[in-house]
């Protein structure tokens, strides 16, 4: 890399320096820009090589067309224009054809943009639990679907992630399919359906910029090294 290479990822308050740990990695070629609405920076994304959208807040499920889901929510953890501003950050990334890696939430807001739902909330809905414990993620298999991105980069069709979610995938949005379930059924992946002629996406569920053996995980450095390739893919075809 002759030039830095620029990664833009959402803000999410006080985690944000976990993904730009992550993604950074020490790496001085690579420079994090923090995109959000409280510094109304959205043309930063111009400069930007590809785009993180990373986890938190509980998606509004008006953005998914379920208002009735309202009462299922946790309300106070909520941001309608956290969910307008990435909703548009999304937009103009596909739109340039930028690659997008979407974490926890950022696979639900994509999920939602590309007019699926989720369920509101896995205990009531489906009895299982992906909630973190006192701050402490769950850990538990996932089983990765063959022909997949998700596979591709792995390496592997099965290992360990960890969860910290409430919330996941009920319907799967238009040109979307899964690549990775757990093992009990709650969708852990997803990618597009036919990506020929796309630009690189892919959205998972749990959280790789955290997950313990985050160096040599398949399900976490794997998907950095990708990321940056494909990062470094488009800055090098648009500078």
């Amino acid at each position: 890399m002759k030039d830095k290479i620029v990664i833009g990822i959402s803000d999410c308050g006080a985690k944000h320096p976990n993904y730009a740990s992550w993604i950074g990695g020490g790496d001085m070629r690579i420079e994090i820009v923090k995109l959000g609405y409280t510094n109304d920076n959205m043309d930063d994304l111009d400069r930007c090589d590809a785009l993180v959208l990373t986890g938190g807040h509980d998606v509004n499920p008006e953005l998914y067309g379920k208002p009735e889901y309202m009462d299922d929510c946790q309300v106070d953890n909520m941001d309608d224009e956290r969910d307008d501003f990435e909703v548009a950050l999304l937009l103009s990334a596909i739109a340039m054809d930028m690659p997008v890696l979407g974490i926890c939430r950022g696979l639900q807001i994509t999920n939602a943009y590309k007019k699926g739902t989720l369920i509101a909330d896995l205990p009531k809905y489906k009895r299982v639990h992906h909630s973190a414990v006192d701050g402490v993620d769950r850990e538990h298999p996932v089983k990765v679907e063959e022909g997949t991105l998700l596979a591709e980069i792995a390496g592997t069709l099965e290992g360990e992630i960890n969860s910290a979610h409430h919330q996941s995938t009920d319907t799967v949005g238009k040109g979307l399919r899964i690549n990775c379930y757990s093992g009990d059924g709650v969708v852990e992946g997803l990618e597009y359906e036919n990506p020929t002629g796309k630009a690189f996406l892919l959205l998972v569920q749990w959280h790789p910029e955290r997950l313990k053996d985050k160096e040599n995980s398949p399900f976490s450095n794997n998907i950095r090294t990708r990321f940056l390739q494909e990062a470094e893919k488009y800055h090098n075809e648009n500078n």
